[in-house]
């Protein structure tokens, strides 16, 4: 299946006490709820950091993925924040779709020759 995980190599990029100690530590901490912020653009900061909220602004799903919240290469439990699955795929395809398209090299596109003004 193109897209998703298939061509990612984030999973290889994390530390080993990833799996064993930081994600289930952040899990606990949220209370395995996800803390998506409708109110925001792209769910913004877990809702433990976003302050004064609407309880109505914030996902109700059960949480079970751990989303890093700003520098991908820092993986400590401040960096990361529980949100269900179908928010961090939400998520992680904006970004993954940000990406391709700053490392893009299509050559830019070309006027019509009938468009182009002569000299």
């Amino acid at each position: 299946m193109p897209g998703g995980w298939a061509d990612s190599n984030r999973r290889d990029q994390l530390p080993p006490e990833w799996r064993a100690h930081t994600r289930p530590t952040v899990l606990k901490r949220d209370g395995h709820a996800c803390t998506w912020l409708e109110n925001q653009d792209d769910g913004g900061f877990p809702a433990y950091l976003a302050g004064a909220y609407a309880l109505s602004d914030r996902c109700s799903e059960r949480g079970a993925d751990v989303d890093h919240v700003g520098d991908p290469h820092d993986h400590s439990p401040n960096n990361a924040r529980t949100l269900c699955s179908w928010h961090h795929d939400r998520r992680s395809s904006k970004q993954g779709n940000a990406a391709r398209v700053r490392i893009s090299t299509k050559r830019p596109t070309e006027p019509h020759p009938g468009l182009i003004s002569p000299k």
